[in-house]
């Protein structure tokens, strides 16, 4: 096994993990505003339910995972040995319980995930939760029925599903966007003008 085997592992592992966890978040927030357009089950108690199952179930999968998949992390005798983060040679195998807490502790050189890794697939996983939520939610939602006249943005999930508002809250958008840009460019003209000038008095 080399470190790109490792870092496969790793990001598979946490990848899962961000997206299933970052569904539940969604379906923790949704539930709380009342969005039923992103339910993915029917009821606000169920929804909820279902959100805190999933944040639950995401972070255990990365962390209790080493217990039944081989990696860097065993008490395995021989075999491929990996340095963890301590310095310390970790066998490859899997993890025994007393292995937990350290089985996920790797250097970044030998495999391990850096900052910046972690942070581009959270995003990879929080995004792909935002779009299956918006798609399954359409899905599941289909029967809600939009009130006249419809409403647009966040609001309008309320009632209707995500597919539904879309094309709405892109007309009102349309509408609106040059006067929202001059008000902006208004604001920041004026901000400009009441800002100090170097060598003002």
């Amino acid at each position: 096994m080399t470190p790109d085997d490792v870092r496969a592992l790793f990001i598979r592992d946490y990848l899962i993990m961000s997206y299933v966890a970052s569904l539940g978040a969604i379906q923790l927030g949704v539930s709380f505003g009342g969005l039923r357009g992103l339910f993915l089950l029917p009821g606000r108690a169920r929804t909820r339910a279902l959100g805190v199952l999933l944040v639950c179930a995401g972070i255990a999968s990365f962390f209790l995972a080493p217990l039944w998949n081989p990696g860097p992390w065993g008490s395995v005798a021989g075999g491929r040995v990996v340095i963890g983060a301590g310095g310390q040679p970790v066998p490859w195998g899997r993890a025994a319980l007393y292995d937990l807490p350290q089985a996920r502790n790797i250097n970044d050189t030998n495999g391990g995930m850096s900052g910046n890794t972690q942070a581009l697939w959270f995003a990879v996983g929080a995004i792909s939760a935002i779009v299956t939520t918006c798609t399954l939610g359409s899905i599941v939602n289909r029967g809600l029925r939009s009130p006249a006249p419809p409403s647009v943005g966040m609001e309008a999930l309320k009632h209707t599903t995500f597919l539904s508002a879309l094309g709405p809250s892109i007309q009102c958008w349309r509408r609106t966007w040059r006067d929202e840009f001059r008000g902006l460019s208004a604001l920041a003209w004026l901000t400009f003008l009441k800002s100090p000038r170097k060598g003002g008095s």
